[in-house]
Parts: structure tokens; sequence; C-alpha cells
């Protein structure tokens, strides 16, 4: 941890670790104990399996209500950003806290949807939550402090598998009509809570302890006294001056033209720049493949092992992998720099990604092809998460100039989240059709992603915000 790091900031990292976690419990929660709820409520009653289409068809719309949701709530992030950070997240502590509850509650199919959507919504605005972070932090320890969000998204995912496998089995295909004893209706129930628990304390430390706009949003209203205090409580008597003039040089621009919308940035040369490098950094994060991979690795383990528990516990150690690598770089990322991490990280899934397609070309029915593709794909996570995973969310805010980036990070933000909803629902339909060409569509994107970040991706770290690209 950065020298001289006041309680003040501590707390601000607190509030954002905790959405942060309630972000990777929403995305994960549904992961393993959906059988349980698809047997309790009586989707396939009168069928032969629990994997009847009828719960296929509302699984799959419960699933991607969460990132239609995100969807939306990113392009709502553009307009409420306006109103501070503190009041963006309450309210996306707020919707996490209903959504979440209606999850854990529902007895019917329309009620769950609404609390999933509602998540979805919080997650989508969640991308104010890194904005923040990069206000209250000063520019040597961004990343130190950055990459902590992410690392805190990904173990909530972890930890929300890991608790879905305390119910210690897994439901048989042929368990329709069984009673689901009272511990599991529980435990698949109190699992959907935990974005709620997080939320609720981030939203008493925003209420009690954190109740102070950043030092960012104060200097650009022109309120220079109260920033300066804002600063001593963040970062110390003796970086007060130091922290304000550099801040005060970074707002120069938007404080003569504050809060220019996204079509307005993109008629300036240089705000256009950064804006379209923005955007397909976010589009190449999941065309090169992160959601087919792991998704279809999970059915893998399924195929190669049958409906066990054992298949279910090593399809729950990916994303251990996940989060050991993103808590990795935490003490690096200011060393070495985000282009650094970019490049390393593509390189490594670029080479990885080439084994599931070789495999399959090889000779897809052999036992050994599967293993094969599951090796590949678990050393594609590895690369993903040393950079495209949880870098990415550290460089996007850092790109971006204050006077336009509100629409320009909620349009990135959109960007992301309509590609990854586009990639999850027709991946089981171009698995299907051809695996040997979805394997290499993720090796061409992959190729064509390492060369657009290392011809057009600048560095960030060090830099006040939105300098890189000025």
């Amino acid at each position: 941890m950065p020298k001289n790091s006041q309680p003040q900031l501590l707390v601000g990292m607190t509030i954002a670790s905790l959405l942060a976690l309630s972000f990777g419990f929403a995305t994960a929660n549904l992961n393993i104990c959906k059988d349980f709820m698809i047997v309790e409520l009586e989707w396939c009653k009168g069928a032969d399996t629990i994997e009847c289409s009828k719960a296929a068809i509302l699984g799959g719309i419960v699933n991607g209500a969460v990132f239609a949701g995100a969807a939306l709530g990113s392009l709502l992030m553009g307009f409420i950003a306006k109103y501070g950070r503190r009041v963006n997240m309450t309210l996306i502590s707020s919707l996490y806290i209903a959504g979440s509850t209606m999850i854990a509650t529902a007895h019917c199919f329309n009620c769950l949807l609404i609390g999933r959507i509602a998540c979805g919504v919080a997650i989508g605005l969640s991308g104010i939550v890194p904005m923040f972070i990069t206000e209250i932090c000063p520019s040597e320890s961004r990343g130190f402090f950055g990459i902590i969000y992410p690392a805190c998204i990904t173990f909530g995912q972890f930890a929300s598998c890991a608790f879905q496998l305390s119910h210690g089995y897994v439901l048989d295909a042929k368990s329709v009509d069984v009673t689901i004893p009272f511990l599991d209706k529980f435990l698949w129930r109190f699992c959907q809570m935990f974005p709620a628990f997080f939320s609720a304390i981030a939203l008493v430390l925003l209420r009690l302890s954190f109740t102070m706009s950043t030092p960012h949003e104060l200097v650009e209203k022109g309120k220079v006294e109260e920033a300066k205090v804002v600063i001593e409580k963040l970062h110390g008597p003796e970086k007060v001056d130091e922290v304000y003039e550099e801040i005060d040089r970074n707002l120069e621009v938007a404080k003569a033209t504050p809060n220019i919308s996204f079509i307005q940035a993109v008629k300036n040369k240089t705000y256009r720049v950064a804006i379209m490098h923005g955007i397909i950094l976010a589009i190449f994060q999941h065309l090169t493949g992160i959601a087919i991979l792991t998704s279809n690795t999970a059915k893998m383990f399924t195929v190669m092992l049958g409906r066990t528990y054992n298949a279910v516990v090593l399809s729950c150690s990916i994303t251990l992998l996940n989060t050991l690598i993103t808590i990795f770089q935490v003490p690096f990322l200011d060393k070495f720099g985000r282009r650094t991490f970019f490049l390393t990280s593509i390189s490594i899934f670029t080479v990885f990604s080439t084994l599931p397609a070789l495999s399959k070309l090889i000779d897809a029915k052999a036992a050994w092809s599967g293993w094969v593709s599951v090796a590949g794909a678990i050393g594609f996570v590895f690369g993903f998460a040393l950079g495209m995973g949880g870098v990415f969310w550290v460089y996007i805010p850092e790109m971006y100039s204050p006077e336009y980036k509100n629409g320009a990070f909620s349009v990135t933000v959109f960007a992301n989240w309509t590609t990854a909803c586009l990639m999850l629902s027709t991946s089981d339909i171009l698995l299907s059709w051809s695996e040997k060409f979805v394997y290499i569509m993720i090796f061409v994107f992959s190729v064509i992603n390492f060369l657009h970040v290392y011809f057009f991706i600048k560095e960030t770290k060090g830099l006040p915000i939105g300098k890189a690209y000025s």
C-alpha cells in the first residue's frame, strides 16, 4: 500500500471494494445453484428432465436480463454522472439491495426477472466506481488502487461460486419431481442476498463516513478551499498543494467547457481519437472470446466427467485462477504500466487460443482433444486476467479527459456490455454449428486486438487523467 494513505482514502476504497464484490456476486450467483432454483420454481414440472426446453428458455432470459440491465445502466450512467459520484454510488447500492432481495424472495418468474434486471442496471452503472477511484487517488498510485476494483469483482465471482459448492452435490438431470430440502432452498436464495449485504454496508459508509464529493468534482465547480480540505483528508496536509495543482492543471479545459456531451466530444478530433480507441478496446475485450471459452469449458467438464460435483468444482476453479492473477497485479501495475500488461496479456491468451483450434482440426472427437481444449481455455483465462480483464477497468477511466469523460465512458461501457451480450447469446449457436470456426475466429480477433494495442494504445501510468491522448 502507498505510504501515508489516509483513513478517508481507505474508507473510499472500502466503499468501491464493497460495490465491486456486489458486482462479482451478482454476475455469478446463479452459476451452480440454478438447477435448485429450476426444481423449486417447478419450471420443468411434468417433463422428464430438469434440462427441459422451458427451463432453457426461462434460464436464458434470466441470465440475459443481467446483461440487458447492464447495457441499460451503462447508457443511464452518462445522464446521472452529473449528480456526483456519491449520489451515483448511493443509487447503485440501492439497486443491488432492491434487486437482490427481490431475487432471493422470488416465487414467480416475473419477480425473478425484475430483480435480475435491477441488479444488471446496478452493474451497468458501476462504471462510475472506477472513475470515483481515479478521482480520489493520486496519479502515482492509481494503478495500485485501481486494480483493487477488478480484483474484488473476480473475488466476488469466486466467493459466490465457492459458496454455491456448499450444496455438496448436484441434482441429477432426472430430478424433476424431487423435493428440495429446506437447507438447499435456503442456500440458493441466501446466495442471492450477498450483493444486498455488501451494498448495505457501502450505503452506511456513504451516509456516515464518506460524506464529501471528490476533489475533481469540487475543483470543477470552483470550490477550491473545499477541495483542499478534501485533499488533506484523503492524502494528508503535505500533499495538498501538489495534488491540487495536478487536478487544477488537469481540469483547466474542463472548467472552461464542463460536461461536454458524447456527440460534442466526437466532433473534436483529439477527443474522437481517444473515444474511438477506448470503444475498440472495450469491444475486443469480449470479441476475443473470454465468455465463450469459460462457459464452454464448464460444459466440457460436464461432458468428460458427467453431471458430477467434481465437474462443478473444476469449473469453479477457473474463477479462482482469475482472482489470483488479478490480485497478483496489484503491486506491479504502477511499476510496469498498463500497456505492458495489455500486450503481455494478449500475447499469452492468443497463444493459448490456438490449442482448442488445433485440437478440433486434428481430431475433434478424441478424448484428448477435450482435455487440450480445457488446457487452452485455462491458459486463455490466465492471459486474459493478466491485462485485458482487470487492467481494462483501470485504463479506460484514465484515458478520457474530465470535460467529456462521463458521456464517453458511458458509451464505452455500453459497447462493452452489448458485445458481451451478443457473444453469450450467440455462443451456443456458433459452437453447435462449428467449434473449429469459433476457435479460429477467437484467434483472429486476438491478433487484431494485439495489433490495435501495440500501434494505438498509449501508456497512462503516472499521467494526469486524460493527458495521454491530449
